[in-house]
């Protein structure tokens, strides 16, 4: 098979395939400039220049500042984890993945459940005092009691996927959310975002970095809500994108307004995805 040919692309026939706002940065910054320069890109293909993790280490990652920062503080903290790491040592992003595992701002999770009871409080009590001095609400125990509470005949593997939904309810009320890595194996590769970047993380285009929260991971969505003016109770299972359609929609017994015309939520809901 003929290698498919790579050319020089310039910086704005990139800016399509680039993040938003990347070739800006990269155009202000002659180094970034200089090193975006120096190679051949196929950015359908390769949709992070080599330079990101690669060509700025042994010194020179701050200048990457500009393009973290549009991550917000969650871009900006790991920006300061890379700036901490022997950067020298770091030549790949899989070298980087285990770097960040081994400073504990990554957990690994089988699929099967915890190596040790405990491990995911933990690791989101940390990695919440880390971030925003706090701690979880609950105690260690919990956890546990609500997954006996709520699974009737639980299997191996049923509770990674409860205790994520369960954490990322205490969380998101602490202005945390829980993050994954998707290296397309049978582990949870865990990390803790602030609340407001979350979601910006998918947008990322790495071929390695590939993130997301829960709720963008998983496929479906079981909401219970009960109303706030009759306490009539309504469920509802959908698909995450027939959610984001959920207009106008009313208690059926009272008229209390669910979801306004803008599919905002209106009222307090609990939410499991699956």
């Amino acid at each position: 098979m003929q290698e498919k040919e790579k050319f020089l692309m310039t910086i704005d026939e990139c800016k399509k395939y680039l993040p938003n706002r990347w070739a800006e940065i990269i155009q202000q910054d002659p180094l970034l400039m200089e090193i975006f320069e120096e190679h051949d890109y196929d950015l359908e293909e390769e949709a992070v220049p080599p330079f990101l993790f690669q060509e700025l280490r042994g010194g020179n990652i701050e200048h990457l500042r500009p393009i973290f920062a549009l991550y917000g503080q969650t871009g900006l903290n790991m920006l300061q984890e890379l700036l901490e790491i022997d950067v020298q040592g770091i030549k790949d992003d899989e070298s980087l993945f285990h770097e960040l595992v081994n400073r504990k701002a990554i957990l690994l999770a089988d699929w099967s459940g915890e190596n040790k009871e405990g491990m995911l409080y933990h690791f989101f009590n940390s990695r919440l005092q880390s971030m925003l001095g706090k701690h979880l609400s609950v105690s260690e125990e919990d956890v546990y009691q609500k997954f006996n509470q709520e699974t009737e005949e639980s299997k191996r593997g049923d509770f990674i996927p409860f205790a994520l939904s369960y954490f990322d309810k205490l969380l998101k009320k602490l202005g945390a959310r829980i993050v994954l890595l998707d290296l397309e194996n049978d582990t949870y590769n865990i990390m803790v975002s602030y609340k407001k970047d979350a979601p910006k993380l998918k947008s990322i285009k790495s071929d390695f970095w590939k993130l997301s929260t829960l709720e963008q991971k998983q496929g479906r969505v079981v909401i219970y809500i009960i109303c706030p003016e009759c306490k009539d109770t309504a469920y509802y299972d959908m698909s995450i994108e027939e959610e984001s359609n959920m207009k106008n929609v009313k208690c059926e017994k009272c008229g209390t307004l669910f979801w306004d015309e803008s599919a905002n939520e209106v009222v307090n809901m609990e939410k499991t995805y699956y």
